[in-house]
């Protein structure tokens, strides 16, 4: 009966060893549904999945107490999404992530943040309190904001590779508790991917308890540009010179490296003649009758002036000098365009009426 025993005493340890192997700890899928044995269950969402760039990517973290009993001391590490992560779908991004700090408290939180190099950071809370691999405990040093800047610190909250939420109040039976993380992308692009994930421990509780993957993909904005043209008068004599002027702005929130416009001087060149001064302060400006191109780069908030005179002709007929511009992503994108994409200028008998400018 002895021997017996003690087989079977055997046969449950070798179960619970295969159950839980070495260093594993189950995540919330392996551990099944809502019927957690870890008595924790958390979820990992994003409010938005698809973010135009420019704009903040956001993660709630959720952990909710599956026991009948209030929970001690939750303890929750979330390492930031990062390049080569390993994660589903992968990070990938251009330019930096920062985190948008602090992290939102709730009543008795204690949060502290690493500049740790997240590739060897643990996210287990039990595991040497967030130690690089291998575990060695107490390696990573987790800093309140007041110690930013200090040795081994980060120096902002945009410079944490993660962040550790410890609870300082119970969490009752059934309750849940949702923190809030929120990244920017400076030097982002159209199809970057964040991928976010988090892990949480009890006090009371044997298992660490892991959410699952969550991304969110960056879409690109189109470009916006803003162009007005006006002239310097609103009639000229036969003989008399007008000044034209051409305002390319960037209004959007991307750059435009390949910006550029086209001044179709068609209809104004039966009544005047093109001075050859066309000057732009960035760019290149460039004429080929009847049209004025322009071209050039247009960071956000950044704009192009291009002026250039007309002659009005002394022979022919009183009438309208009348020309347009179009510009691809802008208000003057295609014909007809708006009165700001447009001047006329009436073209006056000489010598008969002054000059009338704006």
């Amino acid at each position: 009966m002895r021997r017996l025993l003690l087989c079977a005493v055997l046969l449950m340890i070798l179960g619970l060893m295969s159950a839980v192997p070495g260093d594993a700890y189950p995540s919330a899928s392996d551990v099944g549904g809502r019927d957690v044995p870890a008595g924790l269950e958390v979820k990992l969402s994003a409010p938005r999945p698809v973010v135009p760039v420019g704009e903040p990517v956001v993660w709630r973290l959720s952990e909710t107490n599956a026991t009948g009993r209030p929970l001690p001391r939750l303890d929750v590490i979330d390492v930031l999404p990062f390049r080569g992560d390993g994660r589903t779908p992968p990070t990938s991004f251009h330019g930096t992530r920062r985190l948008v700090g602090p992290v939102p408290p709730h009543p008795g939180d204690v949060i502290t943040y690493t500049r740790a190099d997240a590739r060897a950071l643990s996210a287990d809370p039990g595991d040497g309190t967030g130690a690089p691999r291998p575990r060695r405990r107490s390696e990573t040093r987790w800093c309140f904001p007041h110690e930013f800047k200090r040795p081994g610190c980060p120096r902002a909250y945009a410079e944490a590779t993660a962040f550790r939420i410890v609870s300082g109040r119970p969490l009752p039976s059934r309750a849940t508790l949702t923190h809030t993380v929120t990244l920017s992308t400076p030097g982002a692009r159209g199809r970057d991917v964040y991928t976010d994930r988090f892990a949480a421990r009890a006090a009371e509780l044997s298992l660490r308890v892991r959410s699952s993957d969550v991304a969110v993909r960056l879409q690109a904005r189109p470009p916006k540009l803003q162009v007005v043209k006006t002239a310097d008068r609103a009639s000229v004599r036969q003989g008399g010179r007008v000044r034209y002027k051409v305002v390319i702005s960037n209004v959007g929130q991307v750059a435009v490296p390949n910006a550029a416009f086209s001044d179709d001087l068609a209809r104004e060149l039966t009544g005047a003649r093109y001075g050859k001064d066309a000057k732009a302060t960035a760019g290149t400006v460039a004429y080929s009758r009847p049209e004025l191109k322009w071209q050039g780069s247009l960071a956000p908030g950044a704009s192009v002036t291009v002026t250039y005179t007309v002659t009005a002709m002394k022979n022919g007929k009183p009438g309208k000098l009348l020309d347009y511009v179009t510009a691809p992503y802008s208000n003057c994108q295609r014909w007809p365009v708006e009165d700001r994409c447009k001047v006329t200028v009436y073209k006056l008998p000489r010598g008969r009426v002054k000059d009338q400018h704006h």
